[in-house]
Parts: structure tokens; C-alpha cells; sequence
């Protein structure tokens, strides 16, 4: 599968398919831009953390009557943003922080062998980012990946929150809506999203602890 390389290329991607949302858009130019991204989903891996086969599930499983074409530019542009974000090629002067429900990693959105494909993928590169884990690094210069337990009782939107040269951005997304801001986070809705934010951050395991619990559940799939 080709993967369109920039923003610019994966949104031309998306309208030529008929399914840009502008609030995707946003997050797809935030993105590109951001030094510094959190993201959260509590109940489907995060779209930049997918595989192929696991975003084709997820893509499928929508609810929404996608053509063909449409289907192959969603996955195309999430595997983009992937390797964008946490491939090995990422920027390394952009820092990422993923924040995943235990949820996600036990439902079999796509069967049992495309999670246990997805679930390794998580390992590899949550075990990635603990290697290159500093001491005394500042929050926003470190990269790792934790599971929020079931035992937190947190569900909430997707959402992903960014820092770039132009100040923050924020992006939330549930199954009927999306939502973007750029500067502007006081809205009650974007309040209400980075209060969500904050509880799984506290509700979450260490970085350490989450590759363990991956691991488990992979091994589990076998």
C-alpha cells in the first residue's frame, strides 16, 4: 500500500475519496506541526497506533457505508500518520505520549491473530520509546505508551492533545462526532476532554508495567 508522506498528501488523499471531515484535517496539519502529542482512546487502539488489518476492523466496524476506496484512503492515511508519529522514522525532537484502555487491548476488533499482530505492534513500540527513556527528562521530552486498567473505571472520547509552534491543539472523536481547537482549549467541551485526559493519565499504569500487561494478553492470543 502506498502511504501518502505528508499532510498535505494524505488530506488530497481523503477528499478525493469523499470522506475529509474538517475536523480531521485539522488534525492531520496539527500533527505534522506538533513537537509534543498525547493520545487516549479507552476502547479501540488509537488510529496512529493501528495496523493494517486492525484498522481495516475498526474502519469496517464504523457504521458508515464507506466504498471500497474510501476504506483503502482511511487505513492508508492511519498507517501514514504512524509512521509519522511513532515509526522508527519518526522526528526525534517530536516527543509522543499514548494512553490506551485495557479494553482496547482485549477486544478482538479484527479476530483473534489481527490483535495478536496488533498487540505486538504496541509491544514493540512501547518497548521502543522505555530503551530510549531518559532520567530527569522533562514530561514533554519523553515518549511512552501506558494502559489505563479496567480497574480505573475511565471511558472517554479518542481525543489527542497537541503542542506545536503555534501553541496547543486539542482533537476529540467519538463515533458522532469530531471535534478540533487550535489555541482556544476554554471551550466546556474541550474542557470536559482534557479533564478526561488528566484522569487516565493518573489512572494509568507505568510504562513498564503496560508492556507487561501487553505482553500478557499477547501471549494469551498464541
Amino acid at each position: 500500500m502506498n502511504l501518502p508522506t505528508t499532510a498535505e498528501a494524505r488530506i488530497d488523499m481523503l477528499e478525493a475519496a469523499h470522506v475529509l471531515r474538517p475536523a480531521y484535517a485539522q488534525l492531520i496539519w496539527n500533527e505534522e506541526q506538533a513537537t509534543f502529542a498525547q493520545i487516549a482512546n479507552t476502547t479501540v487502539v488509537p488510529g496512529a497506533l493501528e495496523t493494517e488489518a486492525y484498522a481495516r476492523a475498526v474502519v469496517g466496524g464504523s457504521g458508515w457505508p464507506f466504498s471500497p476506496q474510501a476504506v483503502d484512503a482511511l487505513v492508508a492515511v492511519k498507517l501514514a500518520r504512524g509512521e509519522s508519529l511513532v515509526g522508527t522514522e519518526a522526528p526525534a525532537d517530536r516527543f509522543v505520549q499514548v494512553l490506551v484502555g485495557e479494553a482496547a487491548l482485549r477486544n478482538e476488533v479484527a479476530g483473534r491473530e489481527a490483535q495478536r499482530q496488533q498487540l505486538e505492534h504496541l509491544g514493540q513500540v512501547a518497548t521502543r520509546w522505555l530503551a530510549k527513556a531518559e532520567d530527569g527528562a522533562a514530561e514533554d521530552e519523553q515518549s511512552w505508551l501506558r494502559v489505563v486498567p479496567f480497574r480505573a473505571g475511565v471511558v472517554a472520547d479518542a481525543m489527542m492533545l497537541m503542542k506545536g509552534p503555534d501553541g496547543h491543539s486539542l482533537y476529540v472523536e467519538s463515533r458522532h462526532f469530531a471535534e478540533s481547537w487550535k489555541g482556544n482549549l476554554r471551550t466546556r467541551r474541550a474542557q470536559n476532554a482534557l479533564t478526561d485526559l488528566r484522569t487516565m493519565d493518573a489512572a494509568a499504569l507505568s510504562p513498564l508495567k503496560s508492556l507487561e500487561m501487553i505482553q500478557d494478553i499477547q501471549h494469551q492470543l498464541q
